[in-house]
């Protein structure tokens, strides 16, 4: 995977990952998943090329698609009940519609600061 399209993807989940605190998730699970996507984004914006507030317009998409998604959930046969599934709803999240065209947006704008790395 190309460099840009793995930093905007990066930054997308991490920030999906750090935005999950209202979905009801046990606070100890929403603490570790915010902590690991703030490290996540860390590393993606110390390696980034560019305009960063490239990667910063495509929150507010995040957010709405958040919003307007369930959380994702998984049978839980020991209780017979269910379990979230953040990471996955998060890579749910980047595949709507809406999240997918500001990713390529991003993409596009940032083709030439990142032009000739082929990593």
């Amino acid at each position: 995977m190309p460099t840009l399209d793995s930093h905007v993807a990066g930054f997308a989940m991490a920030y999906c990952l750090r935005t999950l605190s209202n979905k009801g998730l046990p606070e100890r699970d929403a603490q570790v998943l915010r902590e690991q996507g703030e490290r996540w984004n860390q590393v993606v914006v110390e390696q980034s090329r560019g305009d960063i507030t490239l990667f910063f317009a495509m929150m507010p998409v995040i957010d709405a698609a958040i919003a307007a998604t369930p959380m994702a959930q998984v049978k839980d046969e020991a209780n017979a009940g269910s379990l979230p599934a953040p990471v996955f709803y998060c890579a749910e999240i980047l595949r709507h519609p809406a999240v997918s065209q500001t990713m390529a947006d991003a993409r596009t704008s940032l083709a030439a600061a990142y032009a000739g790395d082929q990593r």
